[in-house]
């Protein structure tokens, strides 16, 4: 598509960075040749894949998840034949500023 976004993003908390990564969009890594992306691509993927970190929920009607995705590893998995699936993305403002700091709520 042409859109750049940075790889490493510090958290609106200003309490570390994070990879933003998406694994099946990415195309590119900015300082990379394409096969070098490509394995590292790979490597990121087998370590998502083999992870116990990963939360693999079986969901039934009225479950809801609510996340941080800011900082939380996930991957969506394909709908199951005839079952229908809604998500909704809620955005909430960061309470911190630029430099990690609460900013002031009056």
């Amino acid at each position: 598509s042409g859109i750049e976004h940075p790889f490493v993003r510090r958290h609106p908390s200003g309490k570390g960075e994070n990879l933003v990564v998406n694994l099946g969009k990415m195309e590119s890594v900015q300082g990379l040749s394409p096969k070098e992306c490509c394995e590292l691509i790979a490597e990121l993927e087998a370590l998502i894949d083999g992870s116990k970190a990963v939360l693999r929920h079986k969901w039934s009607e009225g479950d809801v998840i609510i996340a941080d995705n800011w900082s939380v590893l996930h991957r969506a998995t394909r709908a199951v034949e005839g079952e229908q699936r809604i998500l909704h993305r809620v955005s909430v403002l960061s309470p911190y500023n630029e430099e990690g700091r609460v900013q002031n709520s009056t």
